[in-house]
């Protein structure tokens, strides 16, 4: 339903989008063919990530090998930032001597009889060309619209790494030029760059190269120096055999304290699952305290001692390694043993949970008894073997911290020199990162898809523009727009629906007698009379209103009249506006003697009255004298008359003045005892309308009234199918008459 109320709406105001339609779509349509045709031309640089450079960097520390080979979004915003900069553009225009028409210089190619009076006030009026800027070049005036000059533009391609260099121009090879010129030389300042970040990583790398040659060469000098003196290059194999053993030692005495405390933490979790269980079932201090366990953790310990001392002198596969090892073992299984009876000494649970529980801790005690046998063993001989170390020659200890540092700076110088070159390679591949991947070419002149602007495309531009803006001022002038539109506006709120008929616009003849049977402004008037029937039930006499002007009441008056007078009835039809009579023009009739003659007693109602040529219409015309009206519309005489009038005729239909700037509507309808009010769509005021039908029930006391919309610019859907259905069924029929024998 609303859509149909859109669609109404719509259609009513049908002109003024037509008209809003073709202000918006001629205007561009014409612009875009007026103005001059520029072209484009792209080229298209690849940035890619090179996989050399990828691999040294990584080398370096400063990536990850894995990490991905394309070009991460803020390296993408740099390109394009480094892409606008002013370099560039101005080499570009030294090299392509890039100039512009100026504005003023078009202007006057147009009208130049301004020239001579500019000229006076000190206008440079011949300098028509200047050589552009880079600012020029980049950015895109509003004026550009109208008076195309050479512009550059710049994107990334649909998010990869390739940046898109747009060139335009009203020149196509001019166009080519620029934009083959903007990526040469973009490529050429990104060069620059690179060879300058590389130059002060070079310089930062010398520096330091120098300085690190200087006391790598200090520090070996040292030690050559010291061995002569002291004479103790045989105590260096020795010291390397003791930091090597120690080094081992102690790493193993971590590993162990690290998987103590790892298994004590394991151990806290299984007996924190253990507080849930029965309190039949044995805790775990129960296991701590007892004494055979106890006595095979001190024998493991010895085991782990004997180990520890083996250690450095004889390989894993040594027999006597092998026999330890062996002992460790069982000594580590008797213990795991020990701690499942302890749990089972007293009560056997057959709980599964427990079960596994238990053998969990069982395994884990073992394994913190061997890592604590590991912590005494190693302790012991790494003390033992530090005691040794202590008793060494200071001066051998001195030589060993002259040889570590002079070997550390030799790592250093050496770690220097593969920077060094690895810088010179990252150079070279990073320079190759970038490549002209597409030039610019000059594009064909009737190419549409290089044609800027495009005819076609503005077209279908302007047309949504217009649609769009046809139909938001068409709904803005509706909102706006107070006058009756649909039955809906005629009715007050609460009310049943006062309206009798809808009237659609006239299209051929203005009389209903005319026009033909079945027509969609012969069967609305048929429906007024059917409603007026209703409404005014057996009156006589029916006063047709309008609340200004354009709402089209005397044809309405007129038709009601004919259609009645159709139907068999002798009906008079009243002119009572002598301010704009019509009805004489309408029914082709002089115009004589009228009501306000016969209210005055000059002549008789029967003299008065002229035929009409629609049989059994009946037309009282107006006076020439509206004075003659006005002075006795409100006396007595006039009641008389409608009296008459009632009594002569089977029905009186009276059109009067606009019932907004005259009474003698208002006494015209309680004269007749009933009253239709004509409301012109688009013409007639809501509100007007409203205080009219108050006025007419209240102060005038008129107590059958109805509402006739006229002039409706559309007839409804169920109209139009009918009207189709009724064309089809006789273009069937027609097909189905015989053809006559020639």
């Amino acid at each position: 339903m609303e859509l149909r109320i859109l669609f109404s709406i719509l259609w009513r105001r049908r002109r003024l989008m037509g008209l809003v339609l073709l202000a918006t779509f001629i205007p561009i349509t014409l612009g875009t063919a007026l103005v001059p045709t520029s072209y484009d031309s792209t080229a298209r640089v690849f940035i890619r990530k090179s996989q050399a450079l990828s691999s040294l960097l990584s080398v370096v520390g400063m990536q990850t090998l894995g990490s991905s080979q394309s070009i991460s979004e803020t390296d993408m915003a740099n390109y394009l930032a480094l892409a606008e900069m002013r370099p560039v553009y101005e080499k570009v225009i030294e090299e392509e001597n890039i100039t512009r028409e100026r504005i003023r210089g078009k202007i006057f190619k147009y009208l130049p009889f301004l020239k001579p009076p500019l000229r006076l006030l000190g206008v440079d009026v011949d300098s028509s060309v200047v050589k552009m800027t880079a600012e020029d070049l980049v950015d895109f005036g509003i004026t550009s619209y109208v008076f195309p000059r050479p512009y550059v533009e710049f994107e990334q391609y649909e998010d990869s790494n390739v940046v898109d260099f747009i060139a335009y121009s009203t020149d196509r090879e001019q166009a080519m030029r620029i934009v083959n010129g903007v990526a040469r030389v973009f490529l050429a300042e990104e060069v620059v760059r690179v060879r300058a970040e590389y130059a002060n990583i070079r310089k930062t790398l010398n520096e330091r190269l120098k300085t690190v040659r200087d006391e790598y060469v200090a520090s070996f000098r040292k030690v050559a120096e010291y061995n002569e003196a002291e004479k103790v290059l045989d105590l260096s194999s020795e010291i390397s055999k003791y930091v090597d053993t120690s080094y081992e030692l102690k790493k193993n005495i971590v590993n162990a304290e690290l998987g103590v405390a790892r298994i004590k933490q394991s151990i806290s979790r299984l007996e924190s699952r253990l507080k849930n269980m029965p309190a039949m079932m044995k805790t775990a201090e129960d296991i701590k305290v007892s004494d055979v366990a106890q006595s095979l953790k001190n024998n493991l310990k010895d085991y782990y001692l004997q180990r520890a001392e083996m250690f450095g002198k004889y390989t894993s596969e040594h027999p006597a390694v092998i026999d330890v090892e062996r002992k460790i073992d069982e000594a580590k299984k008797l213990i795991a043993e020990e701690a499942q009876k302890e749990f089972f000494q007293e009560t056997v649970s057959v709980d599964p949970v427990y079960t596994d529980i238990r053998t969990k801790l069982s395994s884990l005690y073992s394994e913190m008894a061997g890592y604590e046998g590991q912590q005494y063993g190693y302790q012991k001989i790494y003390d033992k073997l530090m005691a040794e170390a202590l008793k060494l020659s200071s001066k051998s200890a001195d030589f060993s911290q002259l040889k570590t540092g002079a070997s550390v700076m030799q790592d250093i110088y050496q770690s220097l020199l593969k920077y060094m070159h690895q810088v010179d390679v990252a150079e070279a591949a990073d320079i190759s990162n970038m490549v002209v991947a597409e030039p610019g070419i000059v594009e064909e002149e009737d190419d549409a898809d290089h044609m800027h602007p495009s005819v076609s495309i503005n077209a279908m531009l302007g047309i949504a523009l217009g649609v769009l803006f046809g139909i938001t001022f068409g709904l803005l002038a509706e909102y706006a727009d107070n006058t009756v539109a649909s039955r809906a506006d005629a009715r007050k709120e609460g009310e049943d629906d006062p309206v009798v008929a809808e009237i659609p616009v006239s299209t051929g003849s203005t009389l209903v007698s005319s026009t033909p049977v079945g027509s969609p402004f012969r069967e609305a008037f048929r429906n007024l009379r059917r409603g007026l029937n209703a409404v005014a039930g057996d009156g006589r006499a029916v006063a047709v209103l309008s609340c200004g002007k354009s709402s089209g009441k005397s044809l309405v008056a007129a038709n009601l009249a004919a259609i009645w007078a159709m139907e068999g009835k002798r009906v008079l039809l009243v002119d009572a506006n002598p301010h704009a009579p019509t009805i004489h023009d309408m029914l082709g009739l002089p115009m004589g003697d009228g009501l306000g003659a016969c209210l005055a007693g000059q002549t008789t109602l029967e003299k008065a009255v002229l035929p009409t040529p629609v049989e059994n219409l009946f037309a009282l015309t107006a006076d020439r004298d509206p004075a003659l009206q006005e002075r006795y519309m409100e006396t007595d005489k006039a009641k008389t008359l409608f009296a008459e009038m009632k009594t002569r005729y089977d029905m009186v239909i009276v059109d009067t003045p606009s019932a907004t700037s005259h009474l003698d509507g208002m006494v015209a309808a309680a004269l007749s005892g009933s009253a239709l009010l004509v409301a012109g769509v688009g013409a007639t005021p809501k509100d007007e309308l409203a205080v009219l039908r108050h006025r007419l029930g209240g102060e005038w006391n008129v107590g059958k009234t109805a509402v006739a919309l006229n002039n409706l610019p559309v007839p409804t859907v169920k109209e139009y199918a009918q009207a189709a259905r009724v064309f089809v069924t006789r273009w069937i029929k027609s097909l189905r008459k015989p053809v006559a024998a020639g």
